[in-house]
């Protein structure tokens, strides 16, 4: 026994070692720069996406939709794109003394060698051929989108989709429960590293593929329910953390603007035969993929074989060359090719085996399901996407379903393995079957050979805009930045400010976020400007200071200078701060940046704070004066409140208990006469207060709450 298990252990890691020698090959940017740059590192979406990983391993749990970002707003993560499962990895790499840029690149590695032994597992379940299985799970390495979503991480963890429908397989030949459990996990990981293409595979691949396997008999109806069980344990597991984030989702509905998947998605010419173009690479690039769906769907007699997969495969290059321009043309030759394959199957239903009939008919319902037409007459307004669209409730992360298509992708692997399985029937067997084989195989990997090859050349290092001007912040200090240039228009830009927030660990009120808050990017346009020009006066700053809480301003020269343009002037914005008396004053000026201190520099009769519930809900809030205060009232959100606790020359106002909102709260205390204020800040967690019973009574009214 120990012998064919040495055996077993020596030829998977032999398959592993050729899958990392392929991903060295044709992905050498992470290998060769692993501790010094990541792919597209200077791109503004993989900056931001490594933010919020960044933010998730040293957040708190608590914590985790509170992003430092669009300030005082309550869980501004729910904008954008929770990246739990991206983190889990990050987090142990950092344990494990890796910096940003090797967790990413050892990330990326291990998605490519993970996705692609996990197609192997489920091509090889498919269709019982280790040699065609081995060979087309190649292309998962190999495809041109890897590059692609190499800036996007989410999207680039879709790994997990072949381990699910390899345990569904497994499940439903022999019942045992762990590989439902399995299947079940593997489907909670997915939606976990990427809700994006986590809700295409729940919605999409998923029941298609159950119910197929119902229809099929395959899973009688206690094995289902037991499935079931499984499932719905997941999925309450992924109510339970992403529910704040759906909640958002619902109340903005913002499920319009979704295209589906075209046909001109699917196909395209291979690198070699066509220059490439700015579009996302298809699902199914090259021929040897097509040849292998085309095999599986012939069934027929020995002597026939040849003709039919001719007949089958003869639309094939008229598809790939109509791709690359969209028209009735194309959508009508596609469904000719698709009924074409239609009858083949229904012709050959009773020679397919269980495994393979199911197999097609999953691939079918993800395909059918998401697929618009646009061009021809009568059926551009008819769609299944857009039915399914309609009865589903309003999921905004549905708008990204053609980038999310390619979790798809071991599907078709599959079916193309199971294909080209049946090679030796139609070459005839023996060493030309295998000569067929290994020219296939060659084939998957070279028609996806990017020219140029994008190796090295994607490599970039992650930019941090002049981190020494975080030196004058205090750090973790729960305090409130302002990076100057702002980024109203290209918001995105904020990305590389976001990244930096490692540098202070503070609250922002920069943010890129798919579901952008208009009103606050409103409300703060009129304070600041939409070009941040002439902002610096006592009169803006005491704005920013009272309905943002702001500390500091940070400006960044060269930005603003490229933002400004010929109307950069950066004496006069010198002379600005310059002229500030009460509510700013310079703390810090270097040749890359200037850092503004914003608070009450003179006599106040009253000082006004807008903070976040979360912080309220956590924190006291500490003010200090230069002389003990007399006379002092206090409001919440234009509610009045019992005195705040006096102690010498602090005062002390606890507002845990209180009703609060989740888009900022304003704290107003008022002085009978004005007075010096030396700081105002958060008092810590789980620091008493001075004197028992400091906590404030509820307000008296609260107009809004």
């Amino acid at each position: 026994m120990a012998a064919p298990r040495r055996r077993r252990a020596l030829l998977l890691l032999a398959q592993l070692l050729l899958y990392l020698l392929l991903a060295l090959l044709f992905h050498p940017g992470p290998f060769a720069r692993f501790s010094e740059q990541v792919p597209y590192g200077d791109q503004d979406d993989l900056k931001f996406i490594l933010s919020i990983v960044d933010h998730a391993i040293h957040a708190e749990l608590r914590d985790q939709y509170h992003f430092p970002m669009f300030y005082p707003e309550s869980r501004p993560l729910t904008r954008t794109h929770p990246l739990f499962g991206i983190s889990v990895f990050f987090k142990a790499f950092r344990l494990a003394g890796l910096n940003l840029e090797q967790s990413a690149n050892l990330y990326i590695i291990l998605g490519l060698i993970a996705g692609a032994f996990g197609c192997f597992l489920l091509a090889r379940e498919a269709s019982g051929s280790v040699p065609a299985s081995l060979a087309f799970s190649l292309l998962y390495i190999v495809h041109p989108v890897n590059p692609l979503h190499f800036a996007w991480l989410n999207f680039f963890s879709r790994f997990w989709v072949p381990y699910i429908l390899f345990f569904l397989l497994r499940y439903f030949r022999s019942g045992a429960q762990r590989y439902a459990a399995a299947a079940a996990a593997f489907s909670f990981m997915e939606m976990f590293a990427c809700i994006h293409t986590g809700m295409v595979t729940w919605v999409f691949l998923l029941p298609g593929t159950v119910l197929a396997a119902w229809a099929l008999r395959l899973v009688d109806l206690r094995r289902l329910l037991r499935l079931a069980g499984w499932f719905l344990l997941a999925l309450l597991l992924v109510l339970a953390i992403f529910y704040p984030y759906l909640q958002r989702g619902g109340e903005q509905q913002e499920t319009g603007g979704n295209r589906g998947v075209q046909p001109a998605d699917l196909f395209g010419r291979a690198a070699w035969l066509a220059p490439r173009t700015d579009a996302p690479p298809p699902l199914l690039p090259g021929v040897a993929v097509l040849a292998g769906i085309a095999l599986f769907f012939v069934r027929v007699r020995p002597g026939r074989r040849l003709a039919a997969f001719l007949l089958l495969f003869a639309p094939v290059p008229a598809l790939i060359a109509l791709a690359a321009r969209p028209g009735p043309w194309l959508e009508a030759l596609f469904l000719s090719w698709l009924a074409l394959l239609a009858l083949a199957l229904l012709r050959g239903w009773k020679q397919a085996a269980a495994g393979e009939r199911l197999l097609a008919l999953a691939a079918a319902c993800f395909l059918l399901l998401q697929l618009r037409l646009e061009y021809l007459p009568g059926l551009r307004s008819f769609s299944l996407f857009g039915a399914v669209l309609s009865l589903l409730p309003p999921l905004r992360d549905l708008r990204f379903i053609e980038r999310a298509f390619f979790s798809g992708l071991p599907l078709f692997i599959a079916l193309a393995a199971a294909g080209a399985a049946r090679l030796p029937q139609l070459a005839g067997g023996g060493a030309r079957a295998r000569r067929w084989g290994a020219a296939l195989a060659l084939l998957v990997a070279a028609e996806n050979l990017h020219l140029p090859p994008a190796g090295l050349s994607i490599m970039r290092p992650i930019p941090r805009r002049d981190t020494g001007a975080y030196a004058a912040i205090p750090f973790q200090a729960d305090q409130v930045v302002l990076e100057i240039p702002y980024h109203f228009i290209h918001p995105v830009r904020n990305s590389t400010y976001l990244l930096n927030w490692r540098f202070h660990r503070n609250f922002l009120l920069n943010g890129k976020g798919r579901a952008r808050p208009v009103r606050y990017w409103r409300e703060l346009s009129a304070i600041i400007g939409r070009r941040q020009d002439g902002f610096l006066t006592d009169a803006r700053l005491r704005r920013l200071l009272h309905d943002y809480s702001v500390n500091w301003v940070v400006i960044h020269w060269d930005l603003l200078r490229l933002q400004l343009r010929r109307s950069f002037d950066r004496g006069r914005i010198l002379a600005d701060i310059g002229r500030l008396r009460r509510f700013g004053r310079l703390a810090a000026s270097s040749g890359a940046t200037a850092v503004v201190e914003v608070g009450e520099f003179a006599p106040v009769s009253e000082i006004v704070r807008t903070f976040s519930d979360f912080h309220l809900q956590r924190h006291a809030l500490a003010v200090e004066l230069k002389s003990p205060p007399s006379g002092v009232s206090a409001r919440l959100n234009n509610a009045s409140l019992p005195p705040p606790l006096l102690s010498g020359r602090r005062l002390f106002l606890d507002l845990r208990g209180c009703p609060l909102r989740t888009d900022g709260n304003r704290v107003e205390l008022r002085f009978d006469r004005p007075v010096d204020v030396r700081r105002v800040w958060l008092w810590p967690e789980k620091r008493p207060l001075p004197a028992a019973g400091a906590a404030a009574p509820l307000p008296e009214r609260a107009d809004g709450l």
